[in-house]
């Protein structure tokens, strides 16, 4: 007896996603996508973009909507010359952070631990990237990214830590609801 995997035809294969979207605010949203394989974003039956890729290269295009306007959505994908198929689609509002609030839900914390590294989406070679510490895909340095010293004490050119005892929050989300708290003892 053969599994639904083995009887899936994953060469040669395409497929239609469509939705319909109706915002409540008019504003520009912005559609994030990329695909191994042909792809095309259609808005209301026109093509937006439209291209045929051996690897996932990500696209930002920018779009503006309005209010209580009914927008169909659609995305066309094949799978090409045996490349490995690959689809990722999201779109919605970019929103800049706000340091300010930042700092605020901050008050009263002595001391913020920032733990990340490297993306695998930010690497690949003669990729399109253009974000400082990159050059076509390849990183040109390793240093954390300039927002990460904003509120760094460069007159003293250190961080610098007051013995005590702190509360660490910790975890893989931005919701402090859903992060985890330990107490740190620094002597």
């Amino acid at each position: 007896m053969k599994s639904i995997l083995q009887t899936i035809l994953n060469k040669g294969f395409s497929a239609k996603y469509e939705t319909e979207f109706t915002p409540l605010v008019s504003e520009e949203l912005v559609f994030k996508c990329g695909a191994t394989g042909f792809f095309e974003l259609l808005v209301n039956d026109e093509s937006i973009k439209k291209y045929q890729n051996w690897r996932t290269l990500p696209s930002r295009i920018p779009f503006k909507v309005e209010a209580g306007k009914k927008y169909k959505i659609e995305i066309l994908f094949a799978q090409l010359n045996n490349w490995q198929a690959n689809i990722e689609f999201d779109f919605g509002k970019e929103v800049d952070v706000d340091y300010t609030n930042l700092i605020k839900k901050l008050k009263g914390i002595d001391l913020v631990v920032f733990v990340g590294g490297l993306s695998s989406k930010l690497e690949g070679k003669e990729m399109p990237v253009s974000y400082p510490g990159f050059k076509r895909g390849d990183r040109t340095d390793i240093e954390l990214p300039s927002s990460t010293f904003e509120f760094y004490d460069w007159s003293q050119r250190k961080i610098t830590i007051t013995a005590g005892e702190y509360e660490v929050y910790y975890g893989n989300s931005s919701d402090n609801k859903v992060l985890k708290m330990a107490k740190v003892t620094i002597q």
